[in-house]
């Protein structure tokens, strides 16, 4: 390492260290300047301490001032430490001079491809960002009690680490400390630990912790702290926890996570806090709650979720906040509630000042003064079987009842001046506009409907087929989504658009019969799946329009319709006893499946 300096109006290279000291006399005999002697007196500790030097394997940055070492990288190696196994001293000696080993630096042993263990001595405070970033090899690490404070990503992909235990002393888990430490299966706070706070990511995709002992100190858990920790089973917080604040998806995808306790202290559960803890069957929230704001998603998807109570002092609940909690039976919200309620008992969340159902629940009987139903209320109640609409309902929201494949009776309070249940078609309909909104199983379109909203029947896994009655003539997106067992489907003459994602995960779906001409406008992606093992069946007179069309383009099998089937004509037709009922094969059929196609008196009809 040089100095560099301006001496007599010309650049001077001088050498550090020993040259220096060796030759200070000589170069002091020559003039140099006194701002020079001085500008040299004051770097020559900060040069010493920049210098890495090189001690029984181990490189260090030595502070000649505090006579300290701090450990660093091998500034020569990419590879950084090639050793197996390293115990850092507690003190080292360079020319005659004891320093302590008090730090680990930013990166010193990061990407050391074959370390596998590693021994910190006491005395050592500070673990720096990044100090064992990508060491996947690194099984165990002893730190002692002396640390304090470890760095951003210290830890991070240590893919092989097994166990750690944090210092008392330590008051903050920092981001991504441990990020990706896929082997990290026991992490050991002492109760009588400093810790305060618990950064963004910190345990991110510890895919195999299972458990942890959260301190009464920590009053932060911030976002993504334990997101994808897959096995993580449970999460200890003391009662007398300091806890106020849980960040967004901060057990994001935790799903073996069973329960969880709500601190007191905490005020708000932020957005996608819970998100996919689908073993979560309980959440625990104390009666003198200081929770005030629940989060978008906070709970979307945690599948087992059967019951909860709202405390007294939540002012905002987001959408979507309970999304696809397909068990959830019993909802209560406390009575000193002044923005919520739950009256009648009816299993709900209601916005008392807006008479608007918030959420619903598989056992929620509607109250007749409820007169909105909010976005997704319902979305993903597997267990509801059956709803009524009373009649001064005049908004639903969008997706309000998706994924409620249990649904076989679906009914409109006769009078409601927006929506209808016409011919007991099972369905939900806007009257002025006759958009199917919402089916099911057991939904027979009639034929007055012109129309199918959004998602009007996404997740309805129990139907199989359907046909589509003359007369309407669009589709809205994602439609049909996520019907899994959808296996044939008929298009009128009349359809003239069908919207992105409709029959997205469909991915039974064998036939589409299209009785259309012109063929209709879609989105690119309105299949979004293989269509390799689907036949496609369009007008011998379109078929070449059909061929040179994407997304019709991509199906495996493009085919002529027969003249039986353009006549496909009674989609609620329902047989006599004595009529002969036969499958697409040709083969006579006993006990045909409702909604289905076959040919009687050799049209093809789908049977009611």
């Amino acid at each position: 390492m040089y100095l560099i300096c301006v001496f007599n109006k010309k650049w001077i290279i001088l050498p550090c260290k020993s040259f220096i000291i060796k030759h200070l006399p000589l170069i002091v005999q020559k003039n140099m300047k006194k701002h020079l002697l001085l500008l040299f007196a004051t770097l020559l500790p900060m040069l010493v301490s920049a210098e890495a030097v090189k001690i029984k394997g181990i490189w260090y940055h030595l502070n000649t001032e505090e006579r300290t070492a701090e450990v660093t990288r091998n500034p020569n190696n990419i590879d950084r430490y090639t050793e197996k196994s390293i115990t850092i001293p507690s003190s080292v000696t360079y020319e005659e001079i004891e320093y302590s080993v008090t730090s680990i630096g930013e990166d010193a042993f990061s990407h050391s491809k074959s370390l596998t263990s590693l021994t910190i001595p006491k005395g050592v405070k500070n673990i720096g960002a990044g100090a064992f970033y990508f060491s996947e090899k690194l099984t165990t690490v002893k730190i002692p009690e002396s640390i304090t404070s470890i760095g951003e990503h210290a830890f991070a992909y240590c893919k092989s680490l097994t166990a750690i235990t944090i210092p008392e002393g330590v008051t903050k888990i920092e981001r991504s400390t441990f990020n990706r430490c896929s082997s990290l299966a026991t992490v050991k706070i002492p109760q009588s630990s400093k810790l305060t706070a618990i950064r963004v990511g910190a345990f991110t995709d510890c895919n195999s912790l299972t458990a942890i002992n959260i301190p009464e100190g920590v009053d932060s858990i911030w976002d993504t702290s334990f997101a994808n920790c897959e096995s993580l089973t449970s999460i200890n917080i003391p009662e007398n926890s300091k806890l106020t604040y849980i960040g967004a998806s901060a057990f994001n995808d935790c799903s073996k996570l069973t329960t969880i306790n709500i601190p007191t202290g905490v005020t708000s559960i932020k957005n996608f806090t819970f998100f996919n803890c689908s073993s979560l069957t309980s959440i625990k929230i104390p009666a003198d709650s200081k929770l005030t704001s629940i989060g978008s998603s906070a709970f979307h998807h945690c599948e087992s979720l059967t019951s909860i109570t709202i405390p007294a002092g939540v002012t905002d609940i987001r959408s979507n906040t309970f999304f696809y909690c397909s068990s959830l039976a019993a909802i209560s919200v406390d009575e000193g509630n002044t923005t919520y309620d739950s009256r009648n008992d009816c299993n709900a969340i209601i916005e008392t000042s807006t008479n608007t159902l918030v959420t619903g629940s598989a056992t929620t009987i509607i109250p007749e003064d409820v007169t909105s139903i909010a976005e997704s209320a319902f979305s993903g109640r597997r267990g509801l079987t059956t709803i009524t609409i009373p009649k001064d309902v005049t908004n639903i929201g969008d997706g309000a009842f998706v994924g409620c494949y249990g649904l076989s009776s679906i009914h409109v309070t006769e009078g409601n001046p927006i929506y209808d249940s016409r011919d007991n078609c099972n369905a939900i309909i806007n009257s002025s506009s006759n958009t199917l909104l919402t089916g099911c199983a057991a939904t027979i379109i009639p034929e007055s409907v012109t129309s199918i909203a959004n998602s009007a029947f996404e997740g309805c896994s129990p139907l199989e087929s359907i046909i589509i009655p003359e007369g309407l003539t669009s589709i809205g997106k994602n439609a049909f989504a996520y019907c899994s067992n959808l296996t044939s489907i008929v298009f009128p003459k009349s359809i003239e658009a069908i919207g992105a994602f409709t029959f997205y995960e469909c991915h039974n779906l064998t036939d589409v019969y299209c009785l259309a001409e012109v063929v209709p406008t879609t989105e690119h992606s309105c299949y979004a799946y293989n269509l390799q093992n689907t036949t496609l069946h369009v007008p011998s007179t379109a078929i070449e329009n059909y061929k040179n069309s994407y997304p019709w383009s991509t199906f495996g099998n493009i085919v002529a319709l027969t003249n039986e089937e353009m006549g496909i004509d009674n989609p609620e037709f329902r047989p006599q006893d004595s009529e002969p009922i036969y499958n697409l094969q040709g083969q006579r059929v006993a006990n045909p499946t409702k909604g289905s196609i076959y040919i009687i008196n050799g049209k093809k009809v789908a049977i009611k």
